[in-house]
């Protein structure tokens, strides 16, 4: 189950997974991306994340987190719908701060390691 919450000027996503709660917080200009370490009480920056719109997936870090979420997928083809036409896959690594510094889509993604 996903729960989006928005709080100042980020949006949360809990994800609930049986008993645990994953938190992802996605912040606006610039777009950042961090992870809720409930170990370390702190927020840790994501190395990547990435959606597939044909089964509202999105997986965080590689696969470490992945979620059924089609409600945010809605969301970004309806607030980017020329860059998302026809599109299935989309891939994202951050820098050490959590900002995106690269994007691909669909094939593009294979050429980036």
């Amino acid at each position: 189950m996903v729960e989006a919450t928005e709080e100042g000027d980020a949006t949360f996503y809990r994800h609930r997974i049986g008993t645990v709660t994953e938190t992802v917080r996605i912040t606006e200009n610039p777009v950042r991306m961090t992870i809720w370490d409930a170990s370390s009480k702190s927020w840790q920056t994501l190395s990547g994340a990435a959606a597939r719109f044909s089964t509202n997936t999105i997986c965080f870090n590689g696969r470490d987190l992945c979620v059924v979420n089609a409600n945010y997928l809605n969301s970004v083809r309806q607030d980017r719908p020329e860059t998302t036409a026809g599109r299935d896959l989309v891939k994202v690594r951050f820098d050490d701060t959590g900002r995106v510094n690269l994007s691909c889509y669909d094939d593009g993604c294979k050429e980036v390691r």
